[in-house]
């Protein structure tokens, strides 16, 4: 199927992102750690008729990207909000973890939010 996909001219090639390839994958940006989590994961079969969920290899990439890659959060249609019992010229200022997985003694792993 995929071989008649690409003979085809249908997708650009076998690195082509819409293939689940692992060049595929990796030009969609999932990072080699999470496909090799994924296949650790999966395990070794001998049945030929053994279908795996898409899901499995989505749940991989996120655990690694969780571990790696920065977030951040903005609000596009911000709701005025008044606070009656704090005074007008205090600012607080909270820390927000970069990562979910960011430890939690490093204080790289924080940005300010104010």
């Amino acid at each position: 199927m995929l071989n008649r996909l690409v003979t085809e001219n249908y997708v650009d090639g076998w690195d082509d992102p819409r293939l689940m390839t692992l060049a595929g994958l990796r030009r969609r940006g999932v990072t080699s750690t999470a496909i090799n989590l994924f296949v650790r994961g999966i395990g070794i079969t001998r049945s030929d008729g053994s279908m795996i969920r898409l899901e499995r290899l989505e749940y991989h990439v996120r655990e690694a990207l969780n571990k790696t890659a920065s977030c951040a959060m903005v609000v596009l249609h911000p709701l005025k909000v008044v606070i009656t019992n704090l005074e007008p010229s205090s600012i607080i200022d909270l820390d927000a973890k970069k990562w979910p997985d960011a430890p939690v003694d490093d204080a790289s792993s924080y940005y300010k939010v104010g």
